[in-house]
């Protein structure tokens, strides 16, 4: 189901979301390669080589609609989504924001005491609010006592400062909506970036909070965060709207 849900994952994203060790990973997606429940490759490189992809295999597909108890074709996968996925301009951006989530789902599981209870795709989050906003995720972390509601935009460097803001206005608009994430969370590539681009961000009604993937990816329940109007990072538990 993750296959479907989030189209793409690597060997190491695979490892964080179920296993306690990448080589019984990579021993378990190989058996899963060569009975066709899952596709694999490897994006090109000029220098070294990057890790397998995985998507979901013909099988994998049957596997899908007959948990959800629907026909194959109202999966809506198309027959050539190797070649689609693997030469997407956003590629890399797909599996960032994979990579945001996988690390907090295998930090959770260290924990004990907190879990991700949503993870949804960009696609999805798009359907449910798409008219409104348009983030790159949604996401929510329960336990020990907290339930943290967020909006994610993950933020590669390629958009101006100034073209994020003009994303606040829609997020103003969302908080108003019952239901809607209590915060909205900016990760960036790096600290001059995420310094930058913070000089454009405005209260928008939202919590708004900001980090560096690297910060993230290293301990994603550390003291990370940054909330518009502080200069002490807080864990994203302690956020508060």
């Amino acid at each position: 189901m993750d296959l479907y849900e989030h189209k793409v994952l690597t060997t190491s994203q695979l490892t964080d979301l179920h296993f306690d060790s990448q080589r019984v990973t990579e021993r378990r997606l190989l058996k899963l390669y060569q009975h066709g429940v899952v596709q694999r490759f490897r994006p090109a490189s000029e220098v070294g080589s990057y890790p397998f992809h995985f998507l979901l295999g013909d099988l994998g597909a049957q596997v899908v609609a007959a948990e959800l108890a629907v026909e194959l074709k109202d999966l809506k996968l198309a027959k050539d989504r190797l070649v689609r996925i693997a030469y997407s301009p956003r590629l890399s951006h797909l599996v960032a924001l994979n990579t945001f989530f996988t690390r907090l789902i295998h930090r959770c599981r260290q924990s004990q005491d907190l879990r991700v209870t949503h993870w949804w795709s960009e696609d999805r989050v798009r359907r449910r609010w798409g008219q409104i906003v348009l983030p790159d995720a949604l996401g929510q972390l329960e336990g020990a006592g907290h339930r943290v509601r967020f909006f994610l935009e993950l933020d590669q460097g390629t958009e101006s400062p100034s073209k994020l803001a003009k994303k606040l206005p829609g997020y103003r608009q969302a908080s108003l909506v019952r239901g809607a994430p209590e915060l909205l969370l900016f990760c960036f590539p790096d600290n001059r970036r995420e310094a930058s681009a913070r000089k454009a961000l405005l209260p928008c009604g939202i919590t708004i909070a900001s980090t560096t993937m690297d910060r993230h990816s290293t301990d994603p329940l550390g003291d990370n965060w940054l909330t518009l109007g502080s200069n002490k990072r807080a864990c994203l538990t302690e956020i508060r709207p």
